[in-house]
């Protein structure tokens, strides 16, 4: 089962190309925010997940690509860095692999993209600067 949350952070399960609405299995939830009401589906599996799979399998959902798919987990308590996401071709078992802890503060609200297409007049007219800063 695929749990995802979707729209305004309705929560979903998907089968193949389509996701079914199970919000109505977990409208005991008391909490308000999207992060809240994955932390007590988490905790309280064993009651909610029969809800969440007979109402997965009461109608058939609508397009996966008819909706806007938020994130997993709308606000991580910590992010774990990786550097091990593959595997090398020359070495294709897996060895220890390094990894770190971040806060979730210390990632940045605005993609690179978005800092280009507002700065894009800026960083064209000062090259010097945009080869020091990239």
């Amino acid at each position: 089962m695929k749990l995802a949350f979707y729209n305004d952070f309705n929560l979903g399960v998907i089968r193949d190309d389509f996701i079914v609405d199970v919000s109505p299995a977990i409208s005991d939830l008391v909490s308000s925010s999207p992060q809240g009401k994955l932390e007590a589906i988490i905790t309280g599996w064993e009651i909610y997940g029969d809800r969440i799979a007979d109402a997965s399998q009461s109608n058939s959902g609508v397009a996966l690509a008819s909706v806007k798919l938020q994130q997993p987990v709308p606000r991580p308590g910590q992010l774990l860095c990786l550097a091990g996401n593959y595997i090398e071709p020359d070495h294709p078992s897996k060895e220890t692999f390094n990894a770190f802890l971040k806060s979730n503060t210390s990632g940045t609200r605005y993609s690179l993209s978005s800092f280009f297409e507002k700065n894009d007049a800026f960083l064209k007219s000062n090259t010097s600067r945009t080869r020091y800063f990239l």
